[in-house]
């Protein structure tokens, strides 16, 4: 037996050690980019880690997926994790997956978020806004112009600003990697003709973001989310990026975020 097989695969976020087994990570990894994720069986205490795990019938704290998502089956947390039913999908268990991150990030009073998030330098921009907004068309063109994808569509956000990669996407080439920088720009998007910028107030930006936030089974709460992101981007320049679908896109959120100096 090749060693640490039986104990499944490992992945790390946030100072968590998140287990699952062999066919699950494949079931997931077709779904979404978790191979850098992976690490090596490590000593770790029982307070850092966390498994998601298949399971047959059992009684009690079942829950469906959303019907709109288009997962099929029923997940239930437990102390050590997320169980999720045998009928579960390879989407219900990405989303399973993602529930961990949650719960990782959470351990650090952080929150996950549905942003797209580039980096430039260890400096970051968070781009958000709903479905359909451009968030990914953004990170692409963000890419072209020297940047690092953290993720197009969900990051972890902690409240000293930090902003970490995850494996999750939107566009399948729009690979997620285990990155973290700086949060130094928080964007909402409008289309427009020519590119530029439109201070908002920090409490805006915080609603705009809180409506994002990555929800697991009802928790992080309002509050906590408002307390995470309020902190986060404190020191962030906010605001809305007005642009083109173009290469200059990609240039205007460079330059927003290495311009940027945060008060002392």
């Amino acid at each position: 037996m090749v060693p640490g097989q039986s104990e499944g695969v490992l992945l790390s976020f946030c100072g968590s050690e998140i287990r699952i087994d062999r066919s699950t990570f494949r079931s997931i990894a077709e779904r979404e980019n978790i191979e850098p994720f992976q690490v090596p069986p490590v000593e770790s205490s029982a307070e850092g880690r966390l498994a998601l795990r298949v399971v047959g019938p059992g009684e009690g704290g079942w829950m469906a997926f959303e019907p709109s998502s288009g997962a099929s089956g029923a997940y239930r947390l437990t102390p050590q994790g997320i169980e999720v039913s045998e009928e579960t999908n390879a989407l219900g268990l990405s989303l399973a997956l993602r529930g961990l991150f949650s719960l990782a990030v959470e351990r650090k009073s952080g929150v996950l978020v549905h942003a797209s998030c580039v980096s430039w330098d260890g400096r970051a921009a968070l781009i958000t806004g709903v479905s359909g907004a451009g968030k990914s068309t953004l990170a692409r063109w963000g890419m072209k112009a020297g940047g690092t994808l953290l993720s197009d569509e969900v990051v972890g956000v902690l409240p000293d600003g930090t902003v970490l990669g995850t494996p999750f996407r939107s566009d399948p080439d729009q690979l997620g990697t285990p990155t973290s920088a700086q949060l130094s720009a928080a964007v909402t998007l409008r289309h427009d003709g020519h590119e530029s910028f439109e201070p908002l107030p920090v409490h805006r930006m915080v609603e705009a973001l809180c409506e994002q936030t990555f929800r697991r089974g009802g928790s992080p709460t309002a509050r906590q989310a408002l307390i995470c992101l309020g902190r986060a981007v404190e020191r962030a320049r906010t605001g809305v990026l007005a642009c083109r679908n173009a290469a200059e896109a990609g240039v205007a959120l460079r330059e927003l975020v290495l311009a940027w100096s945060p008060p002392t």
